[in-house]
């Protein structure tokens, strides 16, 4: 892939140094504690993936005012989009729907003037959640977290699942040398596709290592906001990223062992709670056998992330202790199940869990660190390695 210009910008301890905005990358010395990255934009999802919103459509009148509608279209209706949910009165854009000749179709007010005139009419056809084709380009004013500022990204739309559904496509990437390693690092908001902001969902990840792309399973090696990402052997704390998307910072982490978390290495978080059977569990009763702490999710109808539950107990035959958490859990079965949702169990829901949905599992050692994680439908491909 080829690498995106970027912009790094050092912040010392007592001192700003401006790099040239020409540059494409920038060796710094490792000694630097923090690291601010100007992203790029990339039309569609990549490797990644992103949701949808559903918008909300309401009848237009013509005596409204509130935009100049496109001639030939019947049955019109519109619906208001927000992108940034900070300023919710100065950069909303217009998507309407209706029919010519006898066809569904959709026009996005594209350069957000207000007049659909001068916007392509476009038939409504199925969703692509992976695909860059049908995507349209849109502009609409954003905050950068100072004021507001034009921007622009790429909108998918149409029918999933029998309903409308729209949702931005876009994810960022940065560039950053550090004594000649270079790193390119994706940056996505997974929770948040039908804004166009960048909050506290946003996750990021090393993408490839000196133009070699690192094979590795996303979601498990992903970066949430205030954990750390790994850089030429020192840790860097994934502290903030701008209202916009256009700069990410990172902060120099010197004490990353003590840390607790569930990243791996980490010191793995304590907790209480109350099981589906009404017993109290306790992370300090599970200290004489490594624990994994397996959670399941029963969205969609899925049924194989419970599953994956009973065959790691049935792998391992009592040698580890083997913890499931999900969401609304309806009945009890044989093991130790604990319903996340429940007030009394929040310790665990918030360290180990939280979302409603997750299928993300931990592996904890006897010394009480995080040896590894991963989407619990892979677990044999990853627990039988670690020799348990």
């Amino acid at each position: 892939m080829k690498y995106i210009l970027a912009i790094l910008i050092l912040v010392l301890t007592s001192q700003v140094q401006a790099q040239d905005l020409n540059q494409k990358s920038v060796s710094i010395p490792s000694s630097n504690d923090t690291l601010v990255l100007k992203t790029k934009k990339q039309k569609g999802v990549g490797v990644f993936e992103l949701g949808s919103g559903s918008p909300n459509f309401e009848k237009f009148n013509q005596a409204s005012n509130l935009f100049i509608p496109p001639k030939n279209i019947d049955s019109l209706s519109f619906s208001k989009i927000i992108p940034d949910y900070k300023e919710k009165e100065t950069n909303f854009f217009y998507i309407i729907k209706g029919v010519l000749n006898g066809k569904e179709v959709f026009v996005i007010d594209q350069n957000n003037n207000k007049d659909f005139n001068d916007d392509i009419i476009r038939p409504i056809k199925e969703f692509k959640w992976k695909s860059s084709e049908n995507l349209v380009q849109i502009n609409y004013n954003i905050s950068n977290g100072e004021k507001l500022v034009r921007d622009s990204t790429y909108i998918g739309f149409g029918y999933a699942f029998g309903r409308l559904l729209f949702g931005k496509r876009e994810y960022l990437l940065a560039e950053v040398e550090l004594e000649n390693q270079k790193f390119e690092i994706g940056i996505i908001d997974y929770a948040n596709s039908a804004f166009f902001t960048y909050r506290i969902s946003t996750e990021i990840i090393i993408l490839s290592r000196n133009e070699l792309k690192v094979d590795s399973l996303l979601k498990r090696n992903s970066i949430k906001m205030g954990e750390f990402i790994k850089l030429n052997g020192n840790y860097y704390r994934f502290h903030s990223i701008s209202n916009n998307g256009d700069y990410l910072t990172l902060i120099r982490e010197y004490d990353f062992e003590s840390k607790i978390g569930t990243q791996i290495g980490m010191l793995a978080p304590e907790f209480e709670a109350i099981s589906m059977s009404n017993d109290m569990v306790k992370s300090s009763d599970y200290i004489k056998k490594p624990l994994i702490i397996v959670n399941s999710c029963g969205c969609g109808g899925d049924v194989k992330s419970t599953e994956a539950y009973f065959e790691i107990k049935e792998f391992y035959n009592n040698k580890v202790d083997v913890i499931r958490l999900d969401s609304a859990i309806k009945k009890n079965s044989k093991g130790v199940h604990i319903d996340v949702m429940k007030e009394q169990n929040k310790s665990i829901y918030d360290a180990y869990r939280g979302v409603f949905c997750s299928r993300m599992s931990y592996v904890i050692g006897k010394d009480n660190r995080i040896i590894d994680k991963f989407e619990v439908t892979d677990w044999n491909k990853f627990l039988p390695k670690l020799k348990l």
